[in-house]
């Protein structure tokens, strides 16, 4: 591996002397062999930088004795970096030098825009390079990661090709390079042996744009290390992410938590990573329960996630806000929008015989509008909800792509991405996980993209929302399993559903199930079953509000 770094030191004065073992040897720390030139006056600075490709990178001091005047100073070092960006434009340059530019000191703000529009990448401090300071380890530093990424030394690691979709994607948003880079600083931050070659594969899509990879890395001493890997362009989530999970790190099983490698996140060219604990046979509860084989073991993961220490366990232990319950189902602008949408796509396969074949479309359309727009239900206008809202500490993100199942003798569930923990309606949790298990659990392959078994379908999600017994299907025997564990597990996963609250059960349903609708990426069917679902859950919503002997 080539990784040869030609430095030219273009100093007027002579003050890199003392610099230039530190930088080599700083660059040797990254795996780089260095060649150090200094230059000390501006025409043998010219002749050296005459080949546009002579030198990957050149440091450049902006301030140069005046000719025949020593004790003044000029930014002639400004004549340079244009010389090197005028010859790399007349040799059509594809891999530009790194040009880095010293100023004496702070404050200079207009030399420093002078040099960046000359052409230099970074403008630096003599100060910032001092020994006490360890700069010239973050200089060569910068020299190795913006060399990777400009793909004139060799990447760090071996990543090895795939062809996964999802693993592509991640390389089209990121840049090989600085996925790469990521990984290397996150091994350098656990204080791993150096990364040699990384295997990746996709898990999972996170909030916000994220991306959930599995890394599967062997280290320069021969270790296997598997590493939950998430990558995010928003440096904030991940930072919350890794705060919530210190935060409730004793709140549920030590089991149940994936272990946090990383202390903070680490960064390259505004993506961000952190790294967690990874058992080499994990999979998503998705795809875990996608698998018929799973159907008798489904009872003790479902119990081990959530009973005992497990996410319920803060449940019954609820905060009465001063907001009316209604309002948790409100929603934010952005995603009324969404749905909107999603209705005007979807609406002719409603009544469409060869689709869905309701018999109401209008009236379902009518429905969802109010109740995106308003707030209503159905004839029950928002101030005439009853009750006031109950949070309790969830998850708030709870699907199967956020459930890892330890495939072992007896598979043992974990929880991953805790960044939007927080304390929200005490339905919410439940809700959203049942409605991910039917979207993407119940005929999850090409069975999913037609419309023979999409009756059963509204079936069943009926039958769960009113927790009755739901039966057999020989086609989806551990996503069945689940939702009647559900079914049977709801006083320890719902202990707040008194029958006066039950119409916020339906409510939360109708939120998640107007969701699942706007997912573009799920089979059309799936989408429509969402807002006819989503009509459904009004219905019993407003049922269950007429129950009850409260005079609005």
């Amino acid at each position: 591996m080539n990784r040869h770094v030609p430095v030219l030191l273009a100093d007027g004065r002579a003050q890199w002397l003392l610099l230039t073992t530190p930088l080599r040897q700083a660059l040797e720390s990254q795996r780089c062999t260095a060649q150090v030139v200094r230059s000390e006056e501006i025409a043998e600075t010219a002749r050296l930088v005459e080949t546009a490709s002579a030198y990957k990178v050149v440091i450049v001091n902006l301030l140069y004795p005046s000719p025949g005047r020593e004790d003044r100073l000029e930014p002639r070092g400004l004549e340079i970096i244009a010389t090197i960006r005028s010859r790399e434009r007349l040799a059509d340059s594809q891999h530009p030098a790194l040009v880095i530019a010293l100023l004496q000191s702070a404050g200079d703000d207009d030399l420093e825009r002078r040099a960046k529009g000359a052409g230099a990448d970074k403008v630096l401090r003599w100060s910032e390079l001092a020994p006490r300071t360890a700069g010239i380890k973050r200089l060569a530093k910068v020299i190795h990661d913006e060399l990777s990424r400009r793909e004139l030394i060799p990447l760090a690691l071996d990543l090895e090709e795939s062809d996964e979709p999802g693993v592509l994607t991640v390389i089209d948003d990121v840049g090989r390079p600085n996925l790469c880079l990521l990984i290397v600083d996150l091994a350098a931050d656990l204080a791993e042996h150096r990364v040699e070659r990384a295997k990746l594969g996709y898990v999972a899509p996170g909030a916000s744009g994220a991306h959930v990879l599995r890394a599967d890395l062997t280290m320069a001493n021969g270790l296997q290390r598997t590493w939950l890997l998430k990558l995010s362009d928003k440096r904030k989530i991940l930072k919350r992410e890794l705060a919530n999970a210190r935060h409730v790190g004793g709140a549920y099983g030590s089991n149940l938590i994936i272990g946090y490698l990383s202390r903070h996140p680490v960064s390259h060219a505004g993506w961000h990573a952190i790294a967690m604990a990874f058992a080499a046979d994990a999979v998503t509860l998705r795809s875990w329960l996608c698998d018929p084989r799973s159907a008798g073991q489904v009872p003790g993961v479902l119990s081990a996630l959530f009973l005992g220490h497990g996410l319920a366990r803060p449940y019954g232990r609820s905060t009465l806000a001063a907001e009316r319950a209604i309002d948790a189902f409100f929603l934010p602008a952005f995603r009324r929008n969404r749905v909107r949408q999603a209705v005007a796509q979807l609406r002719p396969l409603l009544s469409e015989t060869r689709a869905a074949r309701v018999d109401n479309p209008g009236e379902i359309v009518q429905a969802i509008g109010a109740f995106v727009r308003y707030g209503r239900i159905l004839g029950v206008e928002p101030d005439r909800c009853p009750g006031r809202l109950r949070t309790v500490a969830q998850h708030a993100d709870l699907h199967g792509g956020n459930v890892l199942v330890l495939q072992e003798q007896h598979p043992q569930p974990c929880v991953v991405d805790l960044a939007s923990h927080r304390s929200q309606h005490w339905a919410m949790d439940v809700a959203r996980f049942t409605t991910d298990i039917v979207m993407r659990c119940l005929d999850p392959l090409a069975e999913g993209h037609f419309w023979d078994r999409w009756p059963a379908w509204r079936t069943t999600l009926g039958l769960l929302s009113r927790f009755e017994a739901i039966p057999d299907d020989p086609r989806n025997p551990a996503a069945v399993a689940a939702l009647r564990w559900v079914v049977e597990q709801r006083p320890a996963l719902l202990p707040l559903m008194a029958e006066e609250q039950r119409w916020q059960w339906h409510a939360a349903l109708v939120e998640q199930l107007l969701r699942a609708a706007c997912r573009e990426e799920l089979p059309t069917p799936k989408r429509v079953l969402g807002l006819v679902g989503a009509y459904d859950q009004l219905v019993l919503a407003e049922a269950a509000m007429g129950k009850l002997s409260v005079a609005f």
